[in-house]
């Protein structure tokens, strides 16, 4: 882990940062939003928000996404490819841990995967 894309927090835990823009630099740029994958020796353990060219971004470094995603806040740039990352990996059998805010949490369920209420509600994608 270089200085440039990570914190090491330890000898088996680091903090690899993935990207750091709002939602108009990856609309405008393609820069990835805000995002941080945690790692423990070397495999991903946990992903803080799942914005815009995040999924992208991980595949770029090789990481697939964890089964354990934080979620900050129903911003685009942290929280819009929730809704399709549930949905492809729901598909491929694998549910997927969200944890947040409880008032973070009924956002996220009521308004970002509403997109997807006519076929599925949000607790059949995810543990919440």
């Amino acid at each position: 882990m270089t200085e440039q894309t990570g914190l090491k927090i330890d000898n088996t835990l680091s903090l690899l940062i993935l990207g750091v823009a709002g939602g108009a630099g990856h609309i405008y740029d393609g820069s990835c939003s805000s995002s941080f994958l945690v790692l423990k020796d070397d495999q991903p353990i946990c992903l803080i928000d799942l914005g815009l060219g995040v999924t992208r971004r991980l595949k770029d470094y090789g990481y697939c996404l964890p089964e354990t995603l934080v979620i900050t806040h129903n911003h685009t740039d942290h929280a819009g490819e929730l809704p399709v990352v549930l949905r492809v990996e729901s598909a491929q059998q694998r549910r997927l841990n969200i944890v947040a805010a409880a008032p973070v949490a009924e956002r996220l369920k009521q308004h970002r995967m509403a997109e997807h209420a006519e076929l599925f509600q949000p607790d059949e994608l995810a543990n919440w």
